[in-house]
């Protein structure tokens, strides 16, 4: 008896191996686009954050303001926070999320008033919310020895203030021969007799003033001598007092307190006040 080989049977359900280059063109754009498709899925792609640049602008001797540009290099939108610290222990935080398109960048302007000079190692550090990305960046920073003006309003009964100019040296040796000036608008006080401060002391120049009504005011105090020219600024609200709002007790509040008593320093004058001749 003669057996011959037997074919094999293809049934119903059986799985068939082909080689990817027989199958159909139609499949194996499927195929390629399914593959595709899964390698997206399955790989993780985040924001590529970059601090591109950084600038360190003088405002004074002892402030600066500090420049970043941001960088979204690569990947999808991303928001992220930052936290800088000047490298004086001070810690200075985003107050809220910054969001970065694809390719996207943005300024950052930090200001800083270091109270001493010195050597200090300031530090940015980026952190996607999403927890893909933290990046930071250090940059030394030399601080000279400098001189400092503040502005203080030290006592305030309405339109009445004592104002002080404070200076501190801290330049490393007694300074002399120093002028102080104080603007308030148009106004300008100056000092006509010089001032000595000593190495690492202080002098304080005190001022009362009258401001002519109750407003905003923008206030500029300099200190200078021939070397250098230290300035500080003070935004101050004056009010006028309770007893400053009708001093000729008319029923009418003085217009120098913004209303409408246009002299109050008498009761005959007043807003709708009836009309005297002779």
């Amino acid at each position: 008896m003669v057996t011959k080989p037997k074919r094999a049977v293809k049934r119903a359900g059986d799985a068939v191996a082909l080689p990817v280059a027989s199958l159909p063109v139609a499949s194996l754009f499927t195929f390629l686009l399914t593959s595709l498709l899964w390698l997206l899925v399955v790989t993780p792609f985040g924001a590529s954050l970059e601090i591109a640049r950084i600038q360190t602008h003088n405002t004074s001797t002892s402030g600066r303001v500090f420049e970043f540009l941001l960088l979204n290099t690569d990947g999808p939108e991303t928001t992220l926070s930052w936290t800088f610290e000047p490298g004086d222990s001070t810690i200075i935080t985003s107050q809220s999320p910054l969001s970065l398109a694809p390719g996207g960048s943005a300024d950052i302007f930090i200001s800083h008033v270091y109270s001493s000079p010195g050597t200090y190692t300031p530090q940015m550090v980026l952190t996607s919310l999403t927890g893909e990305q933290t990046i930071s960046q250090q940059f030394p920073l030399t601080v000279d020895p400098f001189v400092q003006v503040i502005i203080a309003d030290l006592q305030d009964s309405g339109l009445e203030h004592v104002l002080e100019i404070l200076i501190l040296n801290k330049k490393g040796y007694d300074l002399s021969n120093l002028f102080w000036e104080l603007r308030v608008e148009n106004q300008t006080l100056s000092s006509t007799e010089p001032l000595t401060v000593l190495d690492n002391g202080s002098a304080a120049v005190i001022l009362p003033y009258v401001f002519p009504r109750a407003k905003t005011y923008d206030l500029s105090a300099a200190v200078v001598n021939e070397d250098f020219r230290e300035q500080a600024s003070l935004t101050l609200a004056v009010e006028c007092a309770s007893h400053e709002l009708d001093e000729d007790n008319d029923g009418y509040k003085s217009a120098l307190c913004g209303f409408n008593d246009c002299d109050d320093t008498s009761k005959k004058i007043y807003l709708g006040a009836p009309e005297i001749c002779g």
